[in-house]
């Protein structure tokens, strides 16, 4: 296994561990371990291709991602694999199938990419709890929007302004989450997916009628998560991160993957309009047959801030080029809700500055000169995009148990340590002086186990016409204000 920072393992996590080791080696292998493994593998192997180490950009990718990590897991390097070919059956131009890559295209070709033509999380969680319409039909309106524009099939929507999604003024208490604004004076705007087999769970167990979310028991340690709630391998979850091109600023449009004839909401009415925006942020969270707990990836536009060597002559999206350093927080006026007295980030909003304060891995840079030096042949504007960071746990093989005593890797987000945020969308996770689990990706996630670790479920706030609101959103909402205390904090 890989040497885990010692410094930050608690000796009872260590003692658990040891535990979980020893029951997993002392079962017998076939039945606790292959086999399991195995069942997991079959029902995918007829569409997804094994993952490798080394893989062809001018080949198309399989129907589904990898089954699971590339090689034993016993290095960084079998992760980063896996998180990049995700990436590329993500961005790989769709199909007219949901989901689904059209392997008869290339990477080069126009055309919206498969992470856009899955599942939008407004399409599913809607009003009233409706019955989300099946996986391969497409809403002629867009609903976030409060003029309804109708849309084209497979449009894209963004209307979120925070990474975590709806939060109503107030909801948060005396805490806030908070905007984002790039050098070009536009807001960043997040939209959230799912695949198909995240779909087929949460419509299978009614998990958009927060009633239903409202009935599912607890999983602490130790616990299975829930049946109902409970995602099977090859489950995928993504984010993503967008702003508006071009602008005032010299940001490069043509280094960028750009959709067209987007919906942007306003910040005030809550209107939309169409636009062009590029994508700058996403995140990727597939469920695998070795780590139930999930795998954490997440990738950046090149161009988003500097590194620590910073190429001359370059625009960056969220930071101006100069010495100025990025603040421990958001200023008042860019805050969700916005505190008393407070302004607001202007028409059009000032920019934020942008730091990144935790090195990418040299295992991780190594790999992403790579891949990128292969788009780069081919002419793809994917060669501007970068895997940050990934987070597993070094133990596989235990679906009972919450990430924490598995040795997660990163083990916790704080200054040293490497890279555990993007900063498109956790711009000020990073920026603590102390060192956190709940600040990472399964830290953060492990909030919710109950939901699988899937945060849009107990954030949604919908439930039949007449019926009364379930405590689930509260819980949800509890546990936001708890880890927004700890970044505040710390």
């Amino acid at each position: 296994m890989m040497t885990h920072p010692g410094s930050h393992i608690a000796s009872t996590r260590l003692t658990l561990a040891a535990g979980i080791r020893a029951g997993l080696t002392g079962c017998a292998v076939a039945l606790c371990l292959t086999a399991w493994i195995a069942a997991s593998n079959d029902a995918m192997a007829q569409a997804a291709a094994p993952c490798k180490h080394d893989f062809s950009w001018s080949d198309p990718p399989a129907l589904e991602p990898p089954s699971d990590i590339c090689g034993t897991g016993d290095s960084a390097a079998d992760f980063y694999a896996l998180s990049w070919q995700i990436f590329k059956f993500l961005v790989w131009p769709a199909s007219t199938q949901r989901g689904i890559p059209d392997t008869a295209k290339k990477i080069t070709d126009a055309g919206p990419t498969t992470f856009e033509s899955l599942k939008a999380d407004w399409e599913i969680f809607r009003q009233n709890a409706e019955i989300p319409a099946d996986w391969t039909a497409f809403p002629g309106s867009a609903d976030p929007c409060n003029n309804h524009p109708n849309i084209e099939p497979g449009a894209l929507v963004l209307a979120n302004f925070n990474e975590f999604g709806d939060i109503a003024e107030g909801e948060l208490g005396g805490k806030s989450v908070h905007m984002l604004v790039a050098q070009n004076r536009s807001y960043v705007r997040y939209q959230a997916f799912f695949n198909k087999k995240v779909f087929d769970t949460i419509t299978g167990s009614r998990l958009y009628d927060s009633s239903a979310v409202g009935r599912v028991g607890d999983a602490p340690d130790g616990v299975p998560v829930p049946e109902a709630t409970r995602q099977p391998a090859g489950a995928l979850t993504v984010k993503s991160a967008w702003i508006e091109l071009p602008g005032p600023n010299p940001i490069d449009p043509s280094r960028f993957y750009i959709r067209k004839r987007a919906w942007v909401q306003n910040p005030d009415d809550h209107e939309c309009r169409m636009a062009d925006v590029g994508l700058v942020g996403l995140h990727i969270v597939y469920k695998s047959p070795s780590r139930p707990q999930w795998i954490w990836s997440t990738f950046e536009h090149v161009d988003n801030v500097p590194e620590p060597l910073p190429e001359s002559n370059r625009s960056y999206t969220f930071n101006d080029g100069s010495s100025l350093a990025m603040k421990d927080g958001p200023d008042d006026d860019f805050k969700i809700p916005r505190p008393v007295g407070a302004a607001g980030p202007g028409d059009p909003p000032r920019p934020y500055q942008v730091q990144r304060l935790q090195p990418i891995t040299a295992d991780a840079s190594d790999l992403n000169h790579v891949q990128q030096e292969k788009l780069k042949e081919l002419g793809s504007v994917w060669q501007n995009y970068k895997l940050v960071m990934a987070q597993w746990t070094e133990i596989g093989m235990a679906p009972d148990h919450t990430a924490n005593p598995l040795i997660p890797t990163p083990s916790c987000a704080g200054p040293n340590m490497s890279a555990t945020a993007n900063t498109t969308m956790e711009t000020f996770f990073q920026a603590q002086p102390d060192c956190s689990f709940q600040l990472t990706c399964m830290g953060c996630h492990e909030g919710t186990r109950r939901t699988d670790s899937i945060w849009s479920i107990p954030f949604n706030r919908n439930s039949p016409s007449g019926m009364s609101r379930s405590g689930s959103r509260a819980l949800a909402i509890k546990s936001l204000q708890d880890l927004l205390q700890v970044l505040r904090t710390k």
